[in-house]
């Protein structure tokens, strides 16, 4: 039937079974297990694989079992928790640290007993009905010291209006940290645009790596009323094409502070893409010389292949076109075209995703040929 043929795969005329667990390789190329196939799901346009969050809960504290399920219209991740000794405020807290914001959980339940079946195994089913309620009231916290705390000045005021507006909800408190009421990076890009379109401060004076350091409306305020006791200057832009300096935009600074800051740690390297592409000639042999200098060729066109993103002292991330003469020797040199054997391809691939020293975009080095 349907479920055998689903089930069951030939290689080289072999039977294997396919189990739906999901694996990846290791730093020492060992396989190392992800979770289920059948939990992978998609939020706010992410796929996110459930067992890398709760392989992350996991590692929060030696005495923790968990389960994270996607509830409510398919768009909040929540945790429920069975531990003694580590509270909600803990794991979230260990997740920003170690997970993209569109992978922490909206909320963590903390159970005396996770719910088994018969088997012993988890019962995903009788998980308890998270509240609803309090999550589209924004309510960060079930925790008594959390309790709601309104806007104080005109700022807040301002603040939490914008809020509300975005997370579509009536009230927020001013203390509330916004990963906890279903926000992520791209949303606090889009609250900092609006800051600039509603409070006209100076740029110089309001960077977003403070936005995301310090998430909640007290925090923004503060930062605001700052930049706003600050000499005014008008916002500097590109004048002309020859322009090679200037303010990045709000793709290459999400990815900057993504590098810089969230991933710096733990080496994620989660925007390392590794293409292949089969090159063959129509003459009796392939001039690699010449490949090398078409790339050269490319990169010469097309200035985004060179251009550094560097933070400045007064918190501004700028992009900075480097000149071909200037350019890092390790990148002419990366320029290799050596692979001949369709063997050498995966493990190519392999470094491509796991090395850090690859790439340096503070230094415009963005493209390796292999």
């Amino acid at each position: 039937n349907e479920l055998t043929k689903k089930a069951l795969v030939d290689i080289d005329g072999e039977h294997f079974y396919r189990t739906g667990d999901l694996v990846r390789f290791d730093r020492h190329g060992l396989l190392y297990y992800v979770g289920r196939k059948d939990h992978q799901v998609k939020v706010h346009g992410q796929r996110i694989e459930l067992g890398e969050i709760e392989r992350c809960l996991l590692q929060a504290s030696s005495d923790v079992s968990c389960c994270v399920v996607l509830k409510y219209d398919d768009d909040h991740l929540i945790a429920y928790i069975q531990s003694n000794n580590i509270n909600e405020k803990q794991l979230r807290q260990y997740c920003q640290s170690h997970l993209p914001s569109f992978m922490i959980p909206s909320m963590f339940i903390v159970l005396e007993q996770l719910p088994l079946n018969a088997n012993g195994k988890l019962d995903r089913k009788q998980l308890p009905t998270p509240n609803f309620t309090a999550l589209l009231s924004c309510s960060a916290s079930t925790n008594n010291e959390n309790h709601y705390i309104e806007p104080s000045n005109e700022i807040e005021t301002s603040i939490h209006k914008l809020w509300c507006e975005i997370f579509q909800c009536k009230q927020i408190s001013t203390t509330d940290s916004i990963f906890t009421i279903g926000g992520h990076s791209l949303i606090l890009i889009q609250i900092y645009h609006r800051y600039k379109s509603i409070f006209k401060f100076d740029i110089h004076n309001l960077n977003i790596a403070q936005i995301f350091q310090y998430p909640t409306i007290q925090d923004h305020a503060r930062f605001i009323e700052q930049s706003l006791d600050l000499e005014q200057c008008h916002e500097k832009s590109w004048l002309s094409l020859n322009i090679s300096q200037g303010q990045v935009s709000f793709a290459q600074e999400r990815i900057f502070l993504d590098e810089q800051i969230r991933f710096a740690s733990n080496g994620n390297q989660m925007y390392n893409i590794p293409l292949v592409y089969r090159i063959s000639s129509s003459g009796k042999s392939l001039s690699i010389l010449r490949l090398q200098r078409a790339l050269q060729a490319i990169v010469m066109k097309h200035s985004i292949l060179r251009t550094a993103l560097l933070l400045h002292t007064n918190g501004i991330v700028m992009q900075s076109v480097t000149e071909i003469d200037s350019l890092d020797i390790n990148y002419q040199e990366s320029f290799g075209f050596t692979i001949l054997d369709t063997n050498d391809v995966e493990s190519a691939i392999y470094e491509t995703i796991r090395r850090s020293d690859l790439f340096d975009l503070t230094k415009g080095r963005v493209l390796h040929c292999y």
